[in-house]
């Protein structure tokens, strides 16, 4: 239908609004526009309109006029008031008629014709209309308490299920649920019972005054047992639990008995009890949807619970990884300091040598009684000293701060440097084997854990050095890349076998004879790079050499 179709109703004496399912207003005529003036939907004038007849109100919602018409899936004629101020008001009647998506609404004044009495037949017809609407009464009434009750129930379920998805454990999901139906059902005693045997025990209650009650025992017929395993809500006449309640309560308690399930089975249920009879019968699907929604949180909770379990076993166990880690890291450790131990020996016996050679001859000086005329010869010893002494002094030191075990914080440190004091600490390594090229670029400081660091480059250099036989060449380079610190480590020695290369980061896995590598050092290397979110790599050609880079992030 399209508005050139609307014109017919020029021709009527009504009021005519044509309008869509949702109150739009598609088409008025003349009179209609003159009396109500130009509107684009039913919500600008519903307030004017009033009429007991149609509407259905309660303190939750209410239902105008116009949203009867636009609800109402049948024709219909009815009377309203029309009134736009204190002393201007209207009787119109109104008939509704459907065609398809359109609603097609016709109002007359009818203010002078009721008031005066004129049209006979037309009272005639509006007495016939009125007496079936008298007939109608009780239907509409059994209709607005339908009405009102499914928007009782609705706004209950509603909150209900809102506070049982806020239940993130099985304990407060049972207080909520327990405050809940109490509150549905009028009951004077609300309690959660954990189902094992037909001999159930008291677990949580409504009100402190029912408090003594927890841990007491309930029994449950075969019936009431039967039927709530089979997730089914039972109420019943319980004479047992009426006798249990103060005098005034004694005339016939209602048990309801609502299932807990756990998705399988049923772990418990909750128990209400009240006198109000008819609640319980208006409530009872209410309940049964309310028991379902209870399962599923329960799954829920359960869920979250277990989840909670696992996330603190798993907790503790990466805490126990991260201490055999950091164990065995230090093992490690240990190990490469025992390798050196040999090569520090050799580097300290050198200048203690120079130094024992110095005193004998300063004895033999002082026994003669020639010191003052070798006292060139004395200075000279004694510079020869000074120097063989903090040459001592500084490998003491290069060992004291490599052996950092206990170091475990993250602090800031200048890459070169410690490059510089692991290349001091194999020393032993590289003299008079290998050129060692350093290709150092200017580094920020990089907050790292220092110790753990010197281990991966211990271990890269020993290992450089190892793969050279003879005379050789070690380039170390430093750069920062972007947000990242570089450290590449290149020999030229004998390159890693391609069967090798898959598995040099494994545990266990070495090239060295027995007793001369463990097989931890580029495992260990690996994971103390990994802690430090960066990575390691490496290129290598067999007979060419290896080159391992390393890249921290630095920013």
């Amino acid at each position: 239908m399209i508005n050139q179709d609307f014109d017919i109703f020029e021709k009527l004496d009504d009021y005519i609004f044509v309008a869509s399912q949702n109150g739009d207003i598609l088409f008025q005529n003349t009179l209609c526009i003159k009396f109500f003036g130009k509107i684009k939907n039913f919500n600008k004038i519903k307030h004017y309109f009033e009429s007991s007849l149609c509407v259905i109100a309660s303190d939750r919602f209410s239902i105008s006029f116009t949203d009867l018409i636009l609800a109402s899936s049948e024709n219909f004629h009815s009377y309203c008031t029309y009134q736009t101020s204190t002393d201007e008001y209207y009787d119109l009647s109104v008939d509704s008629y459907r065609y398809g998506d359109f609603i097609v609404v016709a109002f007359r004044d009818e203010t002078q014709n009721l008031v005066n009495m004129i049209r006979s037949e037309q009272l005639s017809s509006l007495q016939k209309k009125y007496d079936k609407l008298l007939d109608n009464v009780g239907k509409i009434n059994k209709l607005k308490e339908d009405a009102q009750q499914h928007a009782l129930q609705t706004a209950l379920i509603n909150r209900v299920f809102a506070k049982i998805r806020k239940s993130v454990d099985k304990e407060n999901l049972i207080k909520t649920v327990i405050s809940e139906v109490h509150e549905l059902l009028g009951s004077y005693k609300t309690y959660y019972v954990e189902l094992r045997s037909k001999d159930c025990k008291i677990k949580s209650v409504n009100s402190p005054e029912f408090k003594s009650s927890i841990n007491s025992k309930v029994i449950f017929d075969d019936e009431t047992l039967k039927t709530v395993k089979e997730h089914k809500i039972y109420a019943s006449v319980c004479l047992k639990e009426s006798l249990d309640s103060n005098e005034t309560l004694r005339r016939g308690t209602r048990r309801v008995v609502i299932p807990m399930s756990d998705g399988k089975k049923t772990i418990g249920a909750i128990v209400s009890l009240t006198v109000q009879t008819t609640v319980v019968k208006a409530n009872f699907e209410l309940l049964q949807t309310i028991s379902e929604q209870l399962t599923g949180a329960v799954i829920r909770t359960l869920l979250t619970e277990n989840i909670k379990k696992q996330n603190k076993k798993l907790q503790k166990t990466l805490e126990e990884l991260e201490k055999t880690q950091l164990q065995l890291i230090n093992s490690e450790k240990l190990a490469s300091l025992g390798q050196l131990v040999a090569g520090v020996a050799h580097e300290i016996n050198t200048p203690l040598a120079s130094i024992n050679s110095n005193n004998e001859m300063l004895k033999r000086i002082i026994d003669k009684g020639k010191l003052s005329e070798s006292s060139e010869i004395v200075k000279e010893l004694n510079a020869i000293d000074s120097v063989a002494v903090n040459r001592i002094s500084n490998i003491v030191k290069s060992l004291k701060k490599f052996v950092r075990l206990d170091e475990a914080e993250q602090q800031p440190a200048d890459i070169n440097k410690e490059l510089d004091l692991t290349l001091q600490l194999i020393n032993h390594e590289v003299k008079n084997k290998v050129n060692v090229v350093r290709d150092y670029a200017e580094l920020p400081l990089v907050n790292c854990h220092v110790n753990m660091l010197n281990q991966v480059f211990m271990n890269l250099l020993v290992n450089a050095c190892h793969s050279i036989k003879s005379n050789g060449e070690i380039i170390i380079k430093t750069r920062v890349n972007k947000k990242y610190l570089v450290v590449s480590i290149k020999d030229n020695g004998c390159g890693i076998p391609d069967k090798n290369k898959s598995k040099i980061f494994n545990v266990g896995f070495t090239t060295k004879g027995i007793g001369a590598g463990t097989g931890f050092g580029l495992a260990i290397s690996k994971k103390i790079v990994e802690k430090h979110k960066g990575t390691i790599t490496f290129k290598s050609k067999e007979g060419k050499g290896t080159e391992f880079v390393v890249k921290i992030p630095c920013k």
